[in-house]
């Protein structure tokens, strides 16, 4: 199994579970009604703090967003021998982008860089107002690819995200400052 450390996970919502539950209820109030508040603070929150502690970001770019791996005819897997990571897994949450992309922050031999296997992908869906901070697990779309897209969700991100599979995001990476530090 791939994993990956972060600083902050944050799960919330039970939305088309196969029994139609929804979450608790209390003295407090239902969950149904704080999973929005609590979500969108989280955003919010996520979104003040700005760049998390060692790293740098990329200037925010607005483009098309696609989803792969999973139900992908194309690429099933989710993963590249480049980025470290070959698994059929592709439950995994993570990104991608172009390779053009990947030679612009990364250097012409990008493929050396280390500092990509440690980067993040934050990508942010405004028509749900969803926000996801990811580790890039593979390259791609392709340069031609007929989507036009920049950008590749696993399909954990693509359904938290509710980008449907192709979608306007506006997205940056976050690349580490020093590898050593």
């Amino acid at each position: 199994m791939l994993t990956k450390d972060c600083d902050i996970v944050i799960q919330a919502g039970h939305e088309n579970t196969p029994d139609g539950a929804t979450g608790g209820s209390g003295p407090l109030g239902n969950e149904i009604d704080w999973t929005p508040i609590v979500a969108n603070e989280a955003v919010a929150i996520l979104q003040a703090a700005g760049v998390p502690a060692g790293f740098t970001a990329t200037p925010i770019k607005t483009v098309k967003a696609t989803q792969f791996g999973k139900g992908d005819r194309q690429d099933e897997g989710t993963g590249a021998p480049v980025m470290g990571t070959v698994q059929t897994n592709s439950d995994v949450v993570g990104a991608s982008v172009k390779i053009s992309v990947m030679a612009a922050v990364f250097g012409v031999d990008w493929r050396h860089n280390a500092k990509r296997n440690d980067a993040l992908n934050e990508a942010y869906f405004k028509k749900s107002r969803r926000l996801v901070r990811v580790p890039l697990v593979d390259v791609g779309p392709g340069e031609n690819a007929p989507s036009h897209a920049e950008v590749d969700l696993t399909l954990a991100c693509d359904q938290f995200l509710k980008t449907d599979g192709l979608a306007i995001v506006d997205y940056r990476l976050l690349v580490p400052k020093d590898l050593n530090a």
